[in-house]
């Protein structure tokens, strides 16, 4: 037994022959890269990305529909977000609100996109599509109770 395996690795040995032993076969072969081909590949230009901003404004939520109001603007945006922003902002509502609707006053990291697109109100193939924007959130600073001095004294329905 002890010859046998002794005779295995020697043939398994002598198939991988010696070192340098494979230049035969790699001689003038253009798939294999040459010593002098290691320089490093350009780089690729990024994808342009978006900066999250802070954001202050009017938030209220209605069961699983979030919406929030930037402070100086008078649209009602759809809150979207990566899943740990909007956990974040599910619970900052759970521990400040007494009531669903309740009027709060949050500070957000976030973006407002317009780059969703969406047929208006009607069930037909053919609608146009509009541009919808939302605010994506990516962080809660602070979520409180609405106070009228908020925003500058922006009324809010």
């Amino acid at each position: 037994m002890r010859t046998l395996s002794r005779l295995f690795l020697l043939t398994a040995l002598a198939a991988c022959g010696a070192p340098g032993a494979d230049a035969v076969f790699t001689k003038g072969n253009p798939k294999i890269a040459a010593p002098d081909s290691a320089r490093p590949a350009p780089a690729l230009a990024q994808a342009p990305g978006f900066q999250p901003k802070r954001y202050t404004g009017y938030y209220r939520r209605l069961s699983e529909e979030s919406q929030f109001r930037p402070c100086g603007t008078s649209a009602l945006l759809d809150v979207i977000g990566t899943p740990d922003a909007r956990y974040r902002l599910h619970e900052a509502f759970r521990w400040n609100s007494v009531w669903q609707g309740l009027k709060m006053f949050g500070v957000f990291q976030g973006v407002i996109v317009t780059d969703t697109l969406r047929t208006t109100g009607t069930k037909v193939d053919t609608a146009p599509p509009v541009l919808r924007t939302r605010f994506f959130i990516t962080g809660v600073d602070s979520l409180r109770t609405w106070q009228t001095s908020d925003c500058g004294g922006m009324r809010i329905p």
